[in-house]
């Protein structure tokens, strides 16, 4: 069921920094991603609230002029 890895003699520095640096990059990919998924629960968890928020501006009388920049 376990396969045992076992380094080419021949190459037998390279094999072990190839699986060395192999192994470090999945843990630091592993890591990356954990911290992303939470990063992205808090950020989107923080929008639903702003959402929820109503912000009334009380200088806001509805209507429409015509008031813009005049080039």
């Amino acid at each position: 069921m376990f396969s045992f890895i076992t380094f080419n003699p021949e190459w037998s520095g390279w094999s072990a920094f190839t699986f060395w640096i192999v192994f470090v990059s999945i843990l630091l990919t592993l890591a990356f991603t954990v911290v992303v998924f939470f990063g992205g629960i808090s950020d989107l968890r923080f929008l639903l609230r702003a959402l929820d928020e109503e912000h009334v501006d009380e200088t806001d009388d509805g209507r429409v002029s015509d008031d813009g920049p005049k080039s």
